[in-house]
């Protein structure tokens, strides 16, 4: 499976038995209560919602620019990407990926952790997954409490290109 997350071999030992397996470091966050995930080695920087310039005759989820240590950086709001309700959130983030070369700004409601989760507890992404469209799903992680939803962020930040 082609999950376009780099993932990493760990080794360790259990029981004098030397284990080797692959798996992925994972920043998680949330969007209408559900938790969804990107790889870490694309995250740049995560910052609180600032001031965002508006741009005129953009599509409706890019909210706009903004200008980060003097560069100037969109900003894709991913609920209105997938077409969730608005959120006011004070817990609101922005999370500066690089993709292609690029560095595009994505707002999420909340930032959790970052997971490191094994390719073992990757599954294929269901036909339908709750309320957005599985087009941007790599798949679905099996972790401790609960799930991940691994995005595509090069594919989401392509379609604003």
């Amino acid at each position: 499976m082609d999950t376009s997350i780099e993932s990493i071999k760990v080794e360790h030992e259990v029981n004098g038995v030397h284990i080797s397996t692959n798996s992925l470091l994972i920043v998680s966050f949330l969007l209408e209560n559900e938790r969804y995930g990107v790889d870490a080695k694309k995250v740049k920087e995560i910052i609180k919602v600032k001031k965002i310039t508006p741009i005129p005759q953009v599509r409706e989820y890019i909210e706009g620019i903004v200008n980060l240590r003097g560069d100037i950086l969109p900003v894709i709001d991913l609920r209105k990407f997938f077409h969730l309700p608005v959120f006011d959130g004070s817990e609101k983030k922005i999370l500066f990926i690089e993709s292609n070369g690029k560095v595009t700004g994505i707002i999420v409601d909340a930032v959790s952790e970052v997971i490191r989760l094994s390719t073992d507890n990757i599954q294929p992404s269901p036909p339908a997954i709750k309320k957005i469209n599985t087009e941007y799903i790599n798949g679905v992680g099996n972790i401790s409490n609960g799930m991940v939803i691994l995005i595509d962020i090069d594919k989401i930040v392509k379609v604003k290109n």
